[in-house]
């Protein structure tokens, strides 16, 4: 496959995620270009459309997902964290790490959407 050389020349890590595979590394990598041309991980998030956003007036605001940034990215990223917190016949995590992450937010008392905007940003923004 040519796309393995080019995703070895970069450096990344992505492949050693379990629920990452060769052409969503790709595609991955092609989105985001050179990582280091962003500040810090919240310029990062906002680029993918993941960084969470106040919304809310009266005292009642919520923290959701930006809709900003690159599109197909935050498909991507929403795909993956689904795909690394369900568990198989047998109650096994795929992920077992990111499903506890998303757990303990839904036990703070985070909606199950909040909790996986929180997921996507917390563990694929490292």
């Amino acid at each position: 496959m040519l796309v393995t050389p080019l995703l070895e020349g970069t450096g990344y890590q992505l492949q050693t995620i379990p629920v990452i595979s060769t052409a969503t590394a790709g595609r991955i990598i092609s989105a985001v270009g050179n990582i280091n041309r962003f500040k810090s991980e919240k310029q990062l998030a906002k680029f993918c459309g993941v960084a969470p956003v106040d919304v809310g007036s009266g005292g009642k605001n919520k923290e959701l997902c930006s809709k900003g940034g690159n599109r197909e990215l935050r498909a991507d990223l929403y795909f993956l964290a689904v795909g690394s917190i369900t568990v198989d016949k047998n109650d096994k995590a795929r992920h077992p790490i990111f499903r506890d992450y998303y757990l303990k937010k839904l036990m703070e008392g985070k909606t199950k959407t909040q909790a996986l905007a929180l997921e996507i940003e917390q563990q694929w923004m490292l």
